[in-house]
């Protein structure tokens, strides 16, 4: 059965708690089968799993153990003729993380379980808002040209606001930034490896637009005395040189884009082929076999096969900052900090 057309509603109150309670498998299953029947499947027979196995491109073993770890949760009930699934309402849903049911949401595309880094995706989206939102709300506090300048040139207005001013305790991040640690953290995972790994997988999926590395040198000659009093952001190259790492650079593609990318590659699919995403698939296996069945003379056929049908589009790349931009002064100071 053809599942690429299916979609699942994304929450962002919701999804930070499916997050936070390592709920996001489940609620896949839980979201894509209600939104494509809100009423009720037959569960206890082979045609009624094969049913549901087909929408989610599983097997029958993977529906048997996602539709009992639903019943467990209480997210799915039994209809009173005793074969009968039926999913709880998103107001039954939202109350039992104490959320109010009035709450904004958006579809994303079913993508087997890649969508998982979709709806990861859409959180870290929020958090680069929120993070702008707060810096130009604290920003406005110090007069109304220098949120003009910073938009123009952020370390010009940086320059002004702690060397012109003397702002030195601007309480708050200096820069909308989205480390690995970070997103290790906003995933519910303790080790930076995740975050490394995340990554890969909004890279793969064509989600990261820019992913650069930011050094600076700050000394010629460095030493064990430096490296002391300064945190593992700072280290000494092989000529004895003291470099400082930056968070990278990073700049995320929307939800709504990667909903459009796919739905333009599927748009391009040879008539009559039967493309069906797997849930245990990679989103790179699952775009593979998307691109196998597609109209080879199309631009976007064209355009991913001279790049090896490599989906990301990221710009990456070294950028060595110099030593009198503000951004070093604050990250150096940071790193003394975390030391002492």
């Amino acid at each position: 059965m053809n599942n690429t057309n299916y979609w699942i509603k994304i929450f962002p109150q919701l999804t930070k708690e499916l997050i936070n309670n390592n709920l996001v498998k489940e609620y896949i299953f839980f979201g894509t089968l209600k939104k494509i029947h809100s009423s009720h499947f037959n569960y206890k027979k082979l045609k009624g799993i094969s049913r549901l196995s087909s929408y989610m491109g599983c097997s029958h073993a993977t529906t048997r153990r996602m539709i009992n770890r639903l019943f467990d949760l209480g997210w799915v009930t039994e209809d009173k003729n005793g074969k009968d699934l039926r999913f709880v309402s998103n107001k039954k849903l939202f109350a039992q993380f104490g959320l109010e049911e009035t709450q904004f949401g958006y579809n994303a595309r079913y993508v087997g379980k890649a969508t998982g880094d979709i709806i990861t995706l859409s959180v870290a989206n929020k958090n680069l808002e929120q993070q702008q939102y707060q810096f130009n709300e604290k920003f406005s506090t110090v007069g109304k040209i220098l949120p003009k300048v910073y938009k123009a040139n952020k370390a010009a207005a940086l320059d002004v606001l702690h060397n012109e001013r003397n702002v030195k305790d601007f309480r708050m991040n200096h820069e909308t930034i989205l480390t690995r640690a970070g997103i290790s953290k906003m995933t519910n995972k303790s080790s930076v490896t995740s975050g490394k790994n995340q990554m890969k997988r909004w890279d793969d999926m064509g989600a990261v637009d820019m992913d650069k590395n930011r050094i600076v040198k700050l000394s010629d000659n460095g030493d064990r005395n430096c490296l002391n009093v300064l945190d593992s952001s700072c280290y000494i190259n092989c000529k004895g040189e003291l470099w400082m790492q930056l968070p990278n650079k990073v700049i995320l593609a929307s939800v709504s884009r990667i909903n459009n990318n796919v739905g333009t590659l599927l748009s391009k699919v040879k008539k009559g082929a039967n493309v069906s995403f797997k849930y245990n698939a990679s989103y790179f296996e699952n775009m593979l076999e998307l691109f196998a069945n597609m109209d080879q003379r199309t631009s976007e056929y064209i355009y991913y096969s001279q790049r090896d049908f490599n989906l990301s589009k990221s710009i990456k790349g070294l950028e060595i900052l110099k030593k009198n931009n503000p951004l070093v002064d604050i990250y150096l100071s940071k790193s003394l900090a975390n030391k002492n």
